[in-house]
């Protein structure tokens, strides 16, 4: 579990990892899963990339796109 930015993203095993915002600690908003090969170890997030490390897929990387950069 590493927070950057106010997003958390917590591995969750065989379920994947998951995504949340905790800028405010009052209101958690969670964003939503996302399911990955094999269960999802640990994961940390750097700038704009999440970085998972999964029994099958071994290293995965992901870029972050927050919706407000797509507008």
């Amino acid at each position: 579990m590493f927070v950057n930015k106010g997003l958390l993203f917590m591995a969750y095993g065989a379920a994947g990892i998951s995504n949340s915002d905790v800028s405010d600690l009052t209101t958690i908003k969670q964003f939503g899963m996302l399911d990955l090969d094999g269960s999802s170890n640990f994961s940390r997030n750097e700038e704009e990339f999440v970085f998972v490390a999964t029994g099958c897929g071994g290293l995965q990387i992901f870029e972050v796109q927050p919706k407000w950069k797509n507008k």
